[in-house]
């Protein structure tokens, strides 16, 4: 008898510590998650947020991610985006690049559900061209440890991202083309929206934050009616869209386009 009570009140004290452990399985709307413990903290990598943009789905509006059956692993980064290295003084991380990039991380220090903190989304700079969300520089584990859910996404760059044709125009219902890495952003914003509760955020409190091309893409993000109500704030260091340089129309961007893809067809002797 005496030994059942010390049993019961063994577990009596081990309890509370159990509910203080870092939740590492998240059940999201296409799947369960198993992240990983960072001394109190815990993080979620490689997180699809989209479908991988290959194929069909190339130079196309990101359609939803697809749903799996089990627990998917969260632990490693997902591939950065299709880029040259442009940028010899910057380290884009190790992972290979690839068209299938459309990733975020999530760094969350939240313990249950329940306590809907504030989260953060911050976009990579690079020039459009360049970066990812596995950038070092941006891991948010010391955002996370002073309350906030921080988050970093791909999104699809260069000719991947941004390349606009009038025959592409003329596939899509709304009769244009580009700006795919833009529609990357959004469909990254609304996945957080729709997901974040799980890791113990507030989809009332998103805040959107970029630094260089990813402060250009947050200006467009504000500019942008797609993206209504899907995030409270935003914060923009060292770029917009409305700067210096004027804006190219549909008609220039597709005329671009246009030259560029006469250029391949030529050195390809076609």
């Amino acid at each position: 008898m005496y030994d059942m009570k010390k049993l019961l009140l063994f577990i009596a004290f081990l309890l509370p510590a159990m509910g203080m452990m870092a939740q590492t399985q998240v059940k999201t709307a296409e799947g369960i998650l198993e992240g990983k413990d960072l001394s109190g903290i815990t993080v979620f990598k490689g997180v699809p947020f989209a479908a991988p943009p290959v194929g069909n789905l190339r130079w196309k509006a990101p359609q939803p991610a697809q749903k799996w059956q089990g627990v998917r692993e969260a632990k490693e980064f997902g591939p950065n985006p299709m880029q040259e290295p442009i940028f010899g003084d910057m380290n884009f991380g190790t992972k290979a690049n690839s068209e299938d990039c459309l990733y975020l991380n999530i760094w969350t220090p939240a313990k249950t559900m329940k306590e809907h903190l504030p989260v953060l989304i911050y976009f990579n700079g690079g020039g459009l061209m360049a970066g990812s969300g596995s950038e070092p520089r941006y891991a948010g584990d010391a955002m996370a440890r002073k309350g906030i859910i921080s988050i970093t996404a791909n999104y699809r760059e260069g000719i991947f991202g941004f390349f606009a044709h009038p025959q592409l125009s003329k596939e899509t219902s709304y009769k244009g083309s580009g700006n795919y890495g833009f529609m990357d952003q959004v469909a990254a914003i609304q996945w957080v929206k729709d997901n974040i509760e799980a890791f113990g955020g507030d989809p009332n409190r998103i805040t959107i934050v970029g630094e260089s091309a990813g402060s250009m893409s947050v200006s467009a993000l504000m500019a942008s009616p797609l993206c209504q109500g899907l995030f409270a704030q935003a914060m923009g260091s060292s770029g917009s869209v409305m700067g210096f340089k004027k804006i190219a129309t549909q008609k220039e961007a597709e005329e671009k386009g246009v030259q560029l893809a006469q250029k391949i067809a030529e050195k390809m002797g076609k």
